[in-house]
């Protein structure tokens, strides 16, 4: 496949921000410094996740918006603070219909300002339920996700269940196998009891919520392998590094950032450790869990990948390969 000559991810939207966090792995975070200072805006946190995704090849740039956060106004609040101009948008990449990765659409799409590629898995669009333990319910909180309401603010719907270019050296994974024995939903057949969990309905049949709709971002940078960019990992990470592999037919891996999805409440405590073992074994360079890889899972991957772990907030910036 096509290489890019590096990359830049910037973190537009994420669960935390902290301004005492050294900077030796990132670039133009804004930190300490700038949030003192009244005249600078400071970039805000919420439960979703917007990534700012740059690829440069042979002098030229392409920018590419994986997911677009939980609400309507942190993302562009965020754009403004560090000074990214929507307009610059040429793809946007929705990992998967759960609104903490869509909530910013309808805001966001009339600020690029031109119709815009948005590629997104049919399965997207079902109608997805929530019941968590204290038995609250979201009942298809999904519904801003509104097809033709998107569509007359600009976005050309690019529906489909396999890989596709966004950008030089940057492809979607498509849908991703369960290949691994410790990762991914229950099984299809798990009997419905309502217990807490995400549910979708299907066909009119309401169950379990196996988020076939799920994919990554994977990029190809020249001289550094592959970096890796997970929504929720609700597939499991280390199934969507298979699966990226798989499509560009490279095994090298610069980058490994996202959701894990290790941070659901009850998430078995087997599975993190199968799960942080697993990545642990990979040659990948630079790892970051971010959103909802939770506490656990980043602990133990800072335990047992010290020199490859970085400790994600939003406004900071990762560069892979040869960016400018």
């Amino acid at each position: 496949m096509h290489q890019a000559d590096g990359i830049r991810v910037t973190v537009l939207v994420e669960n935390w921000i902290d301004i005492l966090v050294g900077e030796e792995e990132f670039i133009g975070r804004p930190g300490l410094v700038h949030h003192f200072d009244p005249k600078n805006q400071v970039v805000h946190a919420e439960g979703g996740l917007s990534l700012f995704v740059e690829s440069f090849t042979d002098g030229r740039r392409h920018c590419v918006l994986f997911d677009a956060g939980l609400g309507p106004d942190v993302i562009v609040h965020n754009f403004s603070a560090l000074g990214i101009d929507p307009e610059h948008v040429d793809q946007i990449v929705i990992s998967h219909g759960h609104l903490d990765h869509h909530g910013g659409l309808e805001t966001i799409l009339p600020l690029i300002g031109h119709p815009v590629p948005v590629v997104i898995h049919p399965d997207a669009f079902l109608p997805r339920y929530a019941i968590m333990g204290d038995r609250q319910i979201a009942p298809y909180y999904n519904r801003p996700l509104a097809r033709e309401r998107l569509e007359e603010l600009g976005a050309r719907w690019v529906l489909t269940r396999q890989s596709v270019p966004v950008a030089p050296g940057i492809l979607t994974t498509g849908e991703i196998p369960l290949e691994t024995e410790f990762e991914g939903p229950p099984p299809a057949d798990t009997p419905i009891t309502y217990d807490p969990g995400l549910y979708q309905i299907r066909d009119g049949v309401f169950g379990l919520d196996r988020v076939t709709d799920e994919q990554g971002l994977v990029a190809n940078v020249r001289g550094e392998g592959l970096a890796v960019i997970t929504g929720c990992g609700h597939l499991g990470v280390v199934n969507t590094i298979r699966q990226a592999r798989r499509v560009t037919g490279v095994e090298d891996l610069a980058l490994v950032m996202g959701g894990f999805h290790l941070g659901f409440p009850g998430t078995p405590q087997e599975r993190i450790e199968r799960t942080t073992d697993a990545l642990a074994e990979l040659p990948v360079k630079r790892i970051v869990p971010m959103h909802c890889s939770g506490f656990a899972c980043m602990t133990q991957v800072a335990a047992k990948m010290p020199d490859q772990f970085l400790l994600y907030t939003v406004g900071m910036t990762i560069e892979v390969g040869e960016v400018g």
